[in-house]
């Protein structure tokens, strides 16, 4: 599939960073930007 990923965002200011890759089990990501947090996807419903 061409292009290998698509990109859409919001962007608003934080003090807070947040990437959405934090959320991803996708390890070997080519574009991951932040580590998976396991403690940020169970307060989103993502983990169980």
């Amino acid at each position: 599939m061409i292009p290998p990923t698509s990109v859409s965002e919001i962007i608003f200011p934080s003090e807070v960073r947040f990437e959405s890759c934090q959320l991803c089990r996708r390890g070997n990501c080519p574009s991951r930007q932040a580590p998976f947090d396991p403690n940020l996807a169970q307060r989103y419903g993502i983990e169980e």
